[in-house]
């Protein structure tokens, strides 16, 4: 029997992305969405192959004296024959290694904890927006000076005024008799008020029973502020091809996100997504949206964390091969094959489907009932004492002037 050809393959563990269920020096079985692909094409070689793995545990960089990091290094190096898949294929790495063609495109996005809730003293003003309330306050104008006009100015504006604005807050109004010609105008303002209030009342429980969440950075051009009042620091993993993109782009934000990565040495290891490590709410990572959607997947569906929808970097994605690997033809053949039957998309899609109990689940957790307290209601506890102070001031005014009048 013909002995297979052994195959070294240079590989870094990612969790769902990529990882050994039976570790053994040939042939381990593979799963991960990466590590299914990368099996069945091994397969489809026909091929022996024990995996390698770099002690840096990158995907690769190029250093100042010219080597490379990572899976990129060993391949160049003739330590590899050739590196798993989701190694974006670029110039600079074309110039050390060779590549297969590609089997599907990616870019990169940031993902960060969500800041968090807060409770608005002002909450009883959130139903309706600034335009709303300032629409609202016109009508109280008009229709006050309409019941002006219409009573022949019998009564003075001011009254008419509080007439019309507690009619908004459900008191009854009272109006002289001249009024009862003009009683259309009259239910019309009945019902402007009633179903005012009604869409009112409405959304202030919701508004009060609902934190509100606080503002959340969801673009790159939001986040480069962030890094540059010190608000914000951005990890990507190390040897991410996206350092470089981010570091030479031509757009300013993006390259002052790059130039601070580099100067301050930000960087994260996705092996330890479970550790608690970076769980500081000024970390932003940046990594391809399916990887970086696994990295934080128990977060996310804690409500812990949100990825961005915006993408940088879009760049094909194929496996580093050794130059003058002898099976490359034969492997683009096959890719081509698993890229028209959109075999990674399913693979990575059967990954999500395992996430999918615990996803829920931790949505389910995190919906809990709130009881209204003391701090919802702050700000009109503040306006009553206003009001009152207000109420008070007038009165001490008012006793003096009666006082001083009698001299």
């Amino acid at each position: 029997m013909k002995q297979k050809r052994l195959l070294k393959i240079a590989v870094k563990t990612v969790p769902y992305v990529f990882e050994v269920k039976r570790e053994q020096d040939r042939n381990p079985e593979l799963s991960g969405y990466e590590g299914k692909h990368l099996q069945l094409i091994l397969d489809a070689l026909n091929v022996d192959f024990e995996l390698i793995r770099p002690p840096d545990n990158e995907m690769g960089r190029k250093t100042t004296d010219g080597n490379w990091t990572g899976l990129i290094g060993m391949v160049q190096r003739g330590q590899a024959d050739m590196t798993l898949g989701s190694v974006a294929i670029t110039c600079q790495r074309k110039e050390a290694v060779a590549f297969s063609i590609p089997y599907t495109v990616t870019g990169a996005t940031f993902g960060l904890k969500m800041p968090g809730y807060e409770f608005s003293k002002f909450a009883y003003l959130y139903p309706f927006d600034v335009l709303t309330w300032l629409l609202i306050l016109f009508s109280l104008f008009i229709i006050s000076a309409l019941f002006f006009v219409i009573i022949r100015q019998k009564i003075s504006f001011s009254r008419i005024f509080l007439a019309t604005y507690g009619g908004i807050i459900n008191q009854p109004m009272i109006l002289p008799k001249e009024q009862k010609n003009w009683n259309w105008l009259f239910g019309l303002w009945l019902l402007f008020v009633a179903v005012l209030s009604l869409c009112y009342t409405a959304c202030l429980l919701s508004f009060l029973s609902v934190p509100f969440e606080k503002h959340t950075i969801r673009t790159f051009q939001q986040l480069s502020v962030g890094v540059q009042k010190g608000t914000h620091r951005v990890f990507p993993p190390k040897g991410s091809f996206i350092i470089d993109y981010l570091a030479t782009s031509d757009v300013d934000y993006l390259r002052i996100i790059g130039k601070e990565i580099i100067r301050n040495n930000w960087y994260f290891d996705i092996t330890e997504s479970s550790s608690g490590k970076y769980g500081s709410y000024d970390i932003a990572f940046i990594e391809a949206p399916q990887e970086l959607a696994f990295f934080l997947a128990d977060q996310k569906s804690k409500g812990e964390f949100t990825i961005s929808s915006e993408a940088i970097g879009v760049s094909p994605i194929g496996f580093a091969l050794r130059k003058n690997f002898s099976f490359e033809e034969k492997l683009n053949t096959i890719l081509s094959r698993t890229r028209e039957a959109g075999l990674i998309e399913k693979l990575i899609k059967d990954e999500f489907l395992k996430l999918m109990p615990n996803y829920l689940g931790g949505l389910s957790k995190n919906k809990t009932p709130k009881q209204l307290s003391m701090n919802n209601f702050m700000g009109v506890f503040l306006l009553l004492v206003v009001g009152i102070a207000c109420s008070l001031l007038v009165l001490i005014f008012e006793i003096i002037f009666y006082n001083f009048s009698k001299c």
